[in-house]
């Protein structure tokens, strides 16, 4: 498995395409994430960030445990992993067309409130 430092860039780099939160370190970006990500995944890439800040100095590297960095990778990269281009495309589309929905059911509320206080034409 790649080094500590590798693992946090990667799942730094998810965390700037998916969710789209800008920040200098993974701790950074985690704690802007906040709330959009899951508590076990918050909580692992916590870990991650903590291990990654031990692993920048010689002597911290020897006190990361690879074996807790590993499944705290893992648990990142199984939810940060990028849909495919037809998934997302897919998804884009029906956001689209709920939203659409969402404003032709509240438009035509509006008219039929206005309709029924002011009479038919």
């Amino acid at each position: 498995m790649a080094d500590v430092q590798q693992m946090a860039a990667r799942v730094a780099d998810l965390l700037e395409s998916r969710l789209r939160v800008r920040g200098p370190s993974l701790a950074v970006l985690v704690r802007k994430a906040g709330r959009r990500l899951p508590r076990k995944v918050r909580r692992a890439a916590r870990e991650l960030a903590s291990f990654e800040g031990l692993a920048r100095h010689p002597k911290g590297i020897m006190m990361v445990n690879q074996t807790r960095a590993e499944a705290a990778y893992e648990i990142c990269m199984s939810h940060l992993r990028p849909l495919g281009s037809k998934e997302r495309l897919i998804s884009a589309a029906l956001n689209f067309a709920g939203t659409v929905a969402l404003m032709l059911l509240v438009l035509g509320g509006v008219f039929l409130a206005i309709w029924t206080l002011r009479g038919p034409f």
